[in-house]
């Protein structure tokens, strides 16, 4: 089937370029059923991906269409193969939205092909020994996803198109979602290196050369007025480098850090537990403390070859105004208090993850729940939105509740000399 030809009959237009990708291999092996499609695998998907099964019925109906439609049926083939047996970077942003073709039911063509990674989950989750606990934990992603495309569409059954690539990473065995938070490892980036002083147990994060920073000490990508860039260098006898205050920001003040006193506890390319954060609220400080807990605990037992020292993340949730417009009860400040945070460049600054646009447009962003009025209200007030990352050693996981980094930063400070 010419891909021209799907197009045509889906009524879309600029099929050149991401769908065109690998199409003629997947029309010369697609089946002539598509297992994702069939009720009985529908159903344990849904089980399995946490989703009622009250949506069975929907979800069967959207299936025999897709798969009573010649050109929707090769088109949700070729997504499968894309998502699941490639390794290739794959943009669904870029693939038919499909509302002429599906109406309603448009959501529901990616929904299949999401709940479509139960299977190969579970297959590896069973192969590395892991327990059926862990593997239902982790497929609850898809009912996540869902849920994001529920609240946007007006209750809706589906999945947005441009979270679609995310599913790949859990057949591949490399995602693990263990209380709260998902799991994976990860080489640490290009962005910090932490230092801890072997005495006083104190620690401090020194930027990574070479990042360019404004007169505040956020991140930037291209210099502008007052911008300046960070220096760090590494000898056998000192660190060098600007140090980054604990709340997310960079201080222009270098300092040496003697090797005879500082550890070198984590520097880019260290392999750390990279954390992604699920939506669906109760982020309590409690269930924070067991899921990091939990993770150790897992890694170790099942990955005991890649030994890690750190927690990692970056996303919009660690951007450092929501101190600032959020209340002093709120569990998302609480968490930011916890860990030590650092300023990152972000484009657009995870604003998609809170109002589900696809452009951004203050004036028209939905405001039907508190996190949407305060950040609209605090960007109509000319607020600057920031993205931010941070970093937690394990071995302080033992002194969580007690804001370790940030209540201890005098004493880095007066140690360092660093202005007050």
């Amino acid at each position: 089937m010419q891909l021209a030809d799907v197009f045509e009959q889906i009524q879309e237009s600029d099929w050149q370029g991401e769908v065109a990708l690998h199409w003629d291999d997947s029309m010369a092996c697609m089946p002539d059923v598509l297992p994702f499609l069939e009720p009985d695998q529908i159903a344990e998907n849904l089980d399995w991906g946490g989703l009622e099964s009250s949506h069975q019925q929907a979800l069967e109906e959207a299936a025999r269409q897709i798969a009573g439609t010649p050109e929707l049926k090769a088109l949700a083939w070729h997504a499968w193969r894309r998502l699941y047996e490639s390794d290739d970077p794959v943009d669904f942003n870029h693939w038919p939205a499909l509302d002429a073709a599906m109406n309603d039911t448009s959501g529901c063509f990616y929904l299949l092909l999401g709940l479509a990674m139960v299977p190969g989950t579970r297959a590896i989750h069973e192969s590395l020994g892991i327990p059926s606990s862990v593997t239902r934990e982790t497929c609850l992603q898809v009912a996540c996803f869902a849920d994001n495309f529920r609240r946007a569409r007006h209750g809706r059954l589906g999945m947005f198109r441009g979270q679609l690539f995310w599913m790949r990473n859990y057949p591949q065995g490399r995602l693990f979602r263990l209380g709260r938070f998902e799991y994976r490892l990860q080489p640490l980036g290009p962005f910090v290196h932490v230092f801890r002083h072997r005495e006083q147990n104190l620690t401090v994060v020194l930027s990574a050369g070479g990042r360019l920073f404004d007169d505040a000490g956020y991140a930037v990508q291209i210099g502008t007025a007052g911008s300046w860039e960070a220096g760090f260098t590494l000898s056998g006898e000192a660190a060098r480098g600007f140090p980054v205050h604990p709340a997310g920001h960079v201080l222009r003040y270098e300092v040496t850090l003697p090797r005879s006193e500082w550890d070198h506890v984590v520097k880019p390319g260290d392999t750390m537990l990279d954390v992604h954060i699920p939506s669906g609220g109760q982020m309590t400080p409690q269930s924070c403390l067991d899921t990091m807990r939990r993770s150790v605990e897992f890694f170790r037992t099942y990955f005991p070859d890649k030994p890690f020292r750190s927690f990692w993340c970056h996303s919009w949730i660690f951007g450092p105004q929501l101190e600032t417009i959020l209340p002093e009860t709120a569990n998302l400040v609480k968490y930011l208090r916890e860990v030590y945070l650092y300023p990152v460049y972000s484009e657009d600054g995870g604003l998609w993850f809170i109002f589900f646009q696809d452009k951004f447009d203050l004036p028209t962003v939905p405001r039907e729940n508190s996190l949407q009025r305060t950040v609209a209200q605090y960007l109509e007030k000319g607020g600057e939105w920031r993205e931010g990352g941070m970093i937690a050693l394990v071995d302080d996981l033992d002194q969580f509740g007690s804001q370790i980094y940030r209540s201890r930063w005098p004493e880095v400070v007066s140690l360092l000399g660093l202005p007050a």
